[in-house]
């Protein structure tokens, strides 16, 4: 009879060690296909909020540039106002799935650029002179810390960009460099 409780003893430890190795494989199989998830998804957030600053300030860039002709600058108005308002949709999405680093240099991005929409906004009839404001490297400097922390957030190794500047940047200065210089 002893035997007999041995056996079904070794019967139960082994059937109770099978299920909770089985538990804790599939447990940790789970939990990685839903950080996998939650990356691509934060991946796509990222990308898609650096790339509508870009569009909005592009947008405003051409607004300003057309202000001797109505039909063309309402147009582009209504394509700077198409783009913020998708900036301001898309930054809700980084403040719930972002790190906080990567929200804190999107809000400096966002400074910036409002700063440009601002002046776009209140243009008169003289032409701006974007090229030489130096917000524009401020909003690049901006942006280049918004991917990095977004790389830091996904855990992607090395540095977002080579830390060079656009040629248009003069890096003694940090300002834009004019079409003159």
């Amino acid at each position: 009879m002893g035997a007999q409780i041995l056996t079904i003893v070794g019967v139960i430890v082994g059937a109770l060690s099978s299920y909770i190795v089985g538990y804790q494989t599939e447990r940790a199989r789970h939990r990685r296909v839903l950080d996998t998830r939650w990356d691509e998804r934060k991946l796509k957030m990222y990308a898609d909020y650096a790339n509508v600053v870009k569009l909005t300030f592009r947008c405003a860039k051409q607004a300003a540039r057309s202000q001797g002709d109505p039909a063309t600058r309402a147009d582009q108005m209504e394509k700077m106002k198409a783009a913020e308002d998708q900036r301001s949709l898309l930054y809700e999405d980084l403040v719930l799935l972002g790190s906080g680093a990567a929200v804190e240099a999107a809000d400096d991005a966002n400074g910036y650029l409002w700063a440009f929409l601002d002046l776009v906004l209140k243009q008169g009839p003289d032409p701006i002179e974007f090229d030489s404001d130096p917000r524009g490297v401020e909003l690049i400097k901006a942006l280049s810390k918004f991917h990095s922390c977004a790389r830091a957030d996904l855990g992607i190794p090395g540095p977002a960009s080579s830390g060079r500047l656009p040629p248009s940047i003069d890096p003694a200065s940090g300002t834009l460099r004019t079409s003159s210089t």
